[in-house]
């Protein structure tokens, strides 16, 4: 059945659930523009106008999922204190969205996107962009863990995960790593 209407937030779902349905049966590269269009109910002519390849359905899913999470972040009043279990509580709502990434070693889309979205963020000192990169950083490593992992902690035991690991001392050398890890990722695709 071929839907027709939709705003841009829906149809970024549809393809990223068709695509997600998809990856279950078939590897990556064989899944064809023509299929995940089939598989979302969507017109081949709709992917192009939102889309330029099938890595893109999962940068802009990402996206998609951040302003859903800061809207999510601004209704419940998350502070600094319950930031790290809302964010694990939020973000493991999206663990198949994760899974599917991490099963095509694509995980540096999300570690790009981080650092593209704290670029364009205004900091007061280098101190501030390197701390928010490296929160950001760990945040989503921890949950990539988790999901490789199983997910069997819970929301509270990630959170302590991440204050043990909200080490100033450590963020240096923990930036580095991430940042090697990502170009090693980037150089893999």
């Amino acid at each position: 059945m071929k839907k027709t209407y939709a705003d841009y937030g829906i149809v970024k779902e549809w393809f990223l659930e068709a695509l997600v349905k998809l990856l279950k049966n078939k590897d990556f590269e064989k899944i064809t523009i023509t299929e995940l269009c089939a598989c979302a109910g969507v017109p081949r002519s709709s992917f192009y106008r939102y889309f330029n390849s099938k890595d893109d359905v999962f940068r802009d899913y990402f996206e998609y999922i951040g302003q859903n999470c800061a809207e999510y972040f601004r209704e419940n009043g998350v502070n600094s204190e319950n930031h790290p279990i809302e964010f694990f509580k939020f973000y493991g709502k999206y663990a198949d969205y994760f899974r599917a990434l991490i099963n095509l070693h694509k995980e540096y889309i999300v570690f790009e996107e981080i650092g593209n979205l704290v670029l364009v963020k205004r900091f007061e000192n280098k101190e501030s962009f390197i701390y928010t990169k490296y929160n950001s950083y760990i945040l989503f490593a921890i949950l990539f863990c988790w999901i490789t992992n199983g997910c069997k902690e819970n929301e509270k035991e990630l959170s302590e995960l991440y204050k043990h690991a909200h080490n100033i001392d450590q963020m240096k050398n923990s930036i580095q790593s991430f940042e090697t890890y990502y170009d090693k990722l980037k150089k893999n695709d």
